[in-house]
């Protein structure tokens, strides 16, 4: 007998099959973007600097071709919002969950993209933007995107519904898709590029969370060093975002939104991708028969 059929072999997080590490992972990186979020919503939102920077922004590509009612961007979203549009786009995580042997992972990624959306809508009822004298910035909250959210969370949901191996293929089109439909709710003057953050960021808490009902109870085989390191870079998005968007020129606001707001949706997605391999890599070993 080949004795290297024995051999100790780690097993993959499939999802629907509970694995006994990865919840401090997860927990890691949901504290860690509800925390972003936060950080976020109060630095553009209470200060005079990040009004002024959402401001600079919005205005400088609201005015422009895409603010017209037959521009591009008002086409797009229009066409985004279509309950048809919707339906097909949840209906896909639940085939993708079917087709990949995951159902039960299918109906949390319904969750996510469904409840991301939910939460933004119910978060932007809530909390205020406040007058702080930032001349032509309004009161009118938006914060967290709606648009955004959906189309984040239709991507998150897809991510976790796919086999592992699939999710890179699917990461790399909806980060391109995801960018063009956030960049469009700023150039049709309907979102801030603060409101693209927030939208993301949530969705990405929401992911994390909802990923905790596949995992099983129990340890997890990573040292304490490499779980605090991921939540270090998880933490480093904000910043990073933030830094991008300001470093680059005003007097290319298209461009400078644009790419802001490409650094936010692939960071985002990068992140949940780093933090679902994490989840993967801790499942307990055992030995096929």
């Amino acid at each position: 007998m080949d004795l290297t059929e024995h051999r100790t072999r780690p097993t993959p997080w499939h999802g629907d099959r509970a694995s006994t590490g990865g919840r401090r992972e997860l927990l890691i990186g949901a504290l860690a973007y509800l925390l972003a979020f936060a950080v976020t919503y109060l630095a553009f939102v209470y200060t005079a600097a990040g009004q002024r920077l959402d401001g600079r922004l919005l205005s400088g590509t609201a005015n422009g071709p895409y603010d017209h009612g037959d521009g591009i961007a008002e086409q797009l979203l229009g066409a985004m919002s279509h309950p048809f549009v919707i339906g097909l786009a949840l209906a896909a995580v639940l085939v993708l969950g079917l087709v990949s042997r995951r159902p039960r992972a299918g109906l949390l990624g319904l969750g996510v993209a469904a409840g991301t959306v939910l939460l933004a809508e119910g978060l932007k009822e809530v909390l205020i933007r406040p007058d702080i004298g930032v001349t032509d910035s309004s009161t009118h909250n938006s914060f967290p995107g709606g648009h955004t959210s959906a189309a984040i969370g239709v991507t998150l949901g897809l991510l976790l519904a796919a086999a592992p191996r699939a999710r890179v293929w699917i990461a790399l089109p909806a980060t391109v898709a995801v960018t063009f439909i956030a960049s469009g709710t700023t150039m049709a003057g309907w979102h801030r590029i603060s409101d693209t953050i927030g939208a993301c960021l949530l969705a990405a808490a929401l992911c994390c969370l909802t990923a905790l009902v596949l995992c099983g109870r129990g340890g997890t085989s990573r040292d304490a060093a490499f779980t605090v390191g991921h939540g270090m870079f998880v933490l480093a998005t904000p910043p990073l975002i933030l830094l991008a968007v300001s470093a680059l020129p005003a007097e290319f606001s298209t461009t400078t939104l644009i790419l802001g707001t490409a650094v936010t949706v692939a960071l985002t997605i990068t992140s949940v991708l780093a933090t679902l391999r994490c989840v993967e890599s801790t499942a307990t070993p055992r030995i096929p028969r």
